[in-house]
């Protein structure tokens, strides 16, 4: 007779970008340690919730092995210490509530993506959906989807991230918050321009920000016109690219916003050739930016303006004290690609092939395989590099900006 087998959904094998991300590793390697502790603890959580207190028990076979593996993470403190925290949550717990663990779950997630790896940080995010308590904890559901739409759409993922984008906008619905209706549908147009249609993108970020300025929410307004500048900057149309990242920063009071927009305000006038300016901007940024971060990244923005301009001797100054640094995850991939770009435009290709190496291996090993593909397809075309370093004639920015920007750095200065 045939196996009559249970009718329902067949199980999912969850975390499935952990087990891909542990395969890329070598045998015994950090990263593999790292990676195979937080599938586990991942794992002890899913188990946790469905079978109950015995997984808890700090003896039990299961939490034994997975504490283990966590602890064995001894190159890495912050990973370890934020899986811990989840393993405590736990035990203390005992009786399977997810809720006061799904806070640390997240943090546990915000560390991965920082670090970049996106896909890694996506699966966390999708495990704070899976257990949180909407109706208790909306704030943290809506965040957790909005992550979740980032990572994948950043790590190429676009169906899954219209998903995710989709969710948090029918669930802020509910809750009748239009605000987060109208951030949630920024994250669907950044999806459209992902797909490269950036007419559409570009009709809906700004039929956004006009909606967010009539509903006097200001910070999402600033955010409305950051994005409606990017996806001008990716149409050619600078002057209005530069015009409205200039009228978002001067609407945006949060610091770290704040500094995204001025990075981005910089590079957008270097583009024209109005490097004096661009200059100040990515000056002032790496002088007064709140993170270590932001500084090393405004250094990679100075290094490629000066590529741009021509200046070999200030490319070199930017260059070699990057090099010095440690810099992390998707900062350190594109600070060798950049470098590679630069030192192209300069003549010296075998440093630039090494360079792009750097670049390649890097975004490989931590599974960037956006910024791989962005790779492959200047190493196809470094040669061309070299001449387009002339393509750009120096000019000037519009006067209230430049003004604008003279008067922080000198604030700045003072300060």
């Amino acid at each position: 007779m045939p196996i009559r087998r249970p009718r329902g959904p067949k199980p999912a094998l969850r975390h499935v970008a952990f087990l891909e991300a542990v395969a890329l590793q070598d045998e015994a390697s950090p990263g593999r340690i790292s990676f195979q502790a937080g599938f586990l603890t991942l794992r002890l959580l899913d188990e946790w919730v469905s079978l109950g207190g015995m997984i808890a028990d700090s003896e039990s076979q299961a939490h034994v092995a997975t504490k283990a593996a966590v602890e064995a993470v001894r190159d890495d403190t912050e990973t370890r210490t934020a899986l811990l925290r989840i393993l405590e949550a736990i035990t203390m717990l005992h009786d399977p509530d997810a809720q006061p663990v799904l806070p640390r779950v997240f943090a546990y997630g915000s560390m991965l993506e920082h670090r970049g790896h996106l896909m890694l940080a996506a699966d966390v995010y999708a495990t704070v959906s899976r257990y949180v308590d909407v109706r208790a904890h909306l704030d943290l559901a809506f965040d957790a989807l909005m992550k979740q739409g980032f990572c994948t759409r950043v790590g190429g993922d676009l169906e899954a991230a219209q998903r995710a984008y989709e969710n948090a906008g029918m669930l802020a619905g509910r809750a009748r918050d239009r605000s987060r209706v109208l951030y949630a549908r920024i994250g669907e147009a950044k999806v459209a321009w992902s797909r490269g249609n950036l007419p559409a993108a570009d009709a809906a970020l700004t039929k956004i920000a006009a909606e967010a300025e009539t509903l006097g929410d200001a910070r999402l307004h600033a955010i409305a016109l950051h994005d409606c500048a990017a996806v001008a900057r990716l149409r050619e149309d600078l002057p209005r690219a530069i015009r409205l990242a200039f009228e978002s920063f001067a609407r945006t009071t949060d610091a770290g916003e704040k500094e995204r927009v001025l990075g981005d305000l910089g590079n957008f006038l270097g583009h024209v050739g109005a490097y004096d300016t661009a200059r100040t901007a990515l000056t002032l940024l790496e002088r007064s930016a709140r993170t270590q971060e932001t500084r090393w990244n405004s250094r990679v923005n100075l290094m490629d303006l000066a590529a741009r301009e021509g200046s070999e001797t200030l490319f070199e100054q930017h260059r070699r004290a990057l090099e010095q640094a440690t810099l992390p995850g998707r900062l350190g991939v594109t600070y060798h690609r950049d470098a590679a770009k630069g030192l192209a435009r300069f003549g010296r290709l075998d440093e630039a092939r090494t360079s792009l190496e750097r670049a390649r291996g890097l975004a490989s090993a931590q599974g960037m395989h956006q910024l791989s593909f962005e790779i492959e397809a200047l190493a196809a075309t470094l040669d061309e590099q070299a001449k387009k370093v002339k393509q750009v004639v120096p000019t000037s920015a519009p006067a209230d900006i430049a003004e604008a920007l003279e008067g922080l750095l000198r604030e700045t200065a003072t300060v």
